[in-house]
């Protein structure tokens, strides 16, 4: 139950990470481009914090899922002044579009960094190959028949297996049936 609770949290906040580097992305661009960003974002609902900074209110609401940056002049049908230069609208085309395409950049620079911190860092746990037995699901044939994890198949029906994927394939060759495994504890 905490592992599930634990889980959605993480979730939820990996989420909000995202949402804050893609929205990071449009705001800085805008912001590079000259153009009045008026609102900055996370989540949705009531707002729980609010911040003033440089022109831009900065808010965290109360639903952590999702996001948006208000920038001026970029609403259809928004009345805008024609010669400020801060606007959105009134911005030439190639800066509209990279200040639209910085969201998305930033989340695929994001996921480079992030896997070249987890290839540099602690990196990524290699597979165990052997026909060893990991968690259980209550019910199912494997806790049935007595296995425990950390069980270590030896042989299905007689027949020695090495692999995981030998394993596999020795107990599809009898769908069903009750075989003998000999298994090392």
């Amino acid at each position: 139950m905490i592992g599930t609770i634990l889980g959605v949290i993480a979730a939820v906040l990996g989420v909000s990470l995202l949402i804050v580097v893609h929205e990071a992305g449009h705001y800085l661009v805008a912001r590079a481009c000259g153009m009045r960003v008026e609102r900055f974002s996370v989540g949705c609902g009531p707002a729980l914090l609010k911040l003033t900074r440089g022109g831009t209110e900065f808010v965290v609401s109360a639903l952590p899922l999702g996001g948006y940056v208000r920038i001026s002049g970029m609403a259809p049908g928004e009345d805008v002044d024609p010669a400020d230069r801060t606007i959105y609208a009134n911005q030439p085309a190639w800066r509209r579009f990279l200040t639209i395409l910085a969201g998305p950049a930033m989340n695929y620079l994001a996921a480079v960094a992030m896997g070249i911190a987890l290839l540099l860092g602690p990196g990524l746990r290699a597979p165990d190959p052997s026909a060893a037995v990991g968690e259980l699901v209550p019910g199912f044939p494997a806790e049935q028949a007595g296995l425990r994890p950390g069980d270590r198949v030896r042989a299905v029906a007689g027949a020695p297996v090495a692999s995981w994927e030998e394993l596999v394939r020795a107990l599809q060759a009898h769908p069903g049936q009750a075989i003998a495994v000999e298994v090392e504890r």
